[in-house]
């Protein structure tokens, strides 16, 4: 192999690291990882204060998973793509 083959082709672009579509699920991810977290540690802080290890831990934890759920269900319900059945914010009514 010579080094000259090695040159990328100046017309093509590379493409995008991440779409919308990706992206934006990617920081539900984020955000439900984080909310998580920071109830676990919240409920982890209060158990160590009142003596009630792992009662509040566990129940900060679920408390913020169920609340997660329920975000990530009303937002995809909202999303007019996923109602209609599209993927990736594409248009299935080709002609």
């Amino acid at each position: 192999m010579v080094k000259s083959d090695l040159k990328p082709d100046p017309e093509s672009k590379p493409p995008p690291l991440l779409d919308k579509y990706s992206r934006r699920w990617l920081g539900y991810g984020i955000e439900f990882g984080g909310v998580i977290g920071l109830f676990t540690w919240a409920g982890y802080r209060a158990d160590d204060y009142f003596g009630t290890m792992p009662w509040l831990t566990i129940t900060g934890m679920l408390f913020a998973f169920i609340g997660m759920i329920y975000l990530l269900y009303k937002e995809i319900s909202s999303d007019p793509n996923y109602k209609s059945g599209s993927s990736r914010g594409s248009n299935n009514n080709q002609e």
